[in-house]
């Protein structure tokens, strides 16, 4: 795919700093998800250090709270073998819940997801936490479809590009 696809694949899926984080942030996980799920915050902090090392220009941190507040952006694991995310049954969801742009990542850990699935979930929806929409480039970490790829591809590099210049 040419660098003019790339871009062009990009901005049709109207990827916008105005949906994602544009400012250094902290996610909060609660102490018992933290306790319960120690890989999933390993595979969390790996996907932040992931789309830092592409560009992403803003430091995000993970804090470890007794009860998350309402109104904070927020990282949850559930257990659940299937959840509805948004009106569709899916294994990871980002959602924006408040008009102050207060993002929740929700991971689904039920069931045999083996530790890279869990990374490449939680890398893709960390990826639409900083406002990035899906692109149509199999190989890309930001695909529709779970790929396994745990570390944004070229056209991913190039979408975050194109929302933070």
């Amino acid at each position: 795919m040419s660098r003019i696809a790339v871009l062009l694949s990009v901005l049709a899926f109207g990827c916008s700093p105005s949906r994602g984080l544009t400012h250094d942030v902290s996610f909060a996980v609660s102490a018992q998800d933290a306790q319960e799920h120690p890989k999933a915050v390993e595979a969390f902090l790996g996907g932040v250090e992931a789309w830092q090392k592409a560009g992403y220009p803003h430091q995000v941190y993970l804090e470890v709270v007794e009860t998350p507040r309402v109104n904070q952006h927020r990282v949850v694991f559930v257990d659940a073998k299937t959840f509805d995310c948004q009106g569709s049954v899916a294994v990871g969801c980002t959602t924006t819940f408040d008009d102050d742009g207060d993002t929740a990542i929700v991971i689904q850990l039920a069931g045999r997801m083996r530790a890279s699935e869990v990374e490449h979930t939680v890398a893709h929806e960390i990826g639409h936490a900083i406002g990035l929409d899906h692109v149509e480039d199999p190989e890309a970490l930001m695909f529709h479809s779970a790929n396994g790829r745990t570390a944004p591809a070229e056209i991913d590099v190039l979408a975050l590009k194109a929302v933070y210049r």
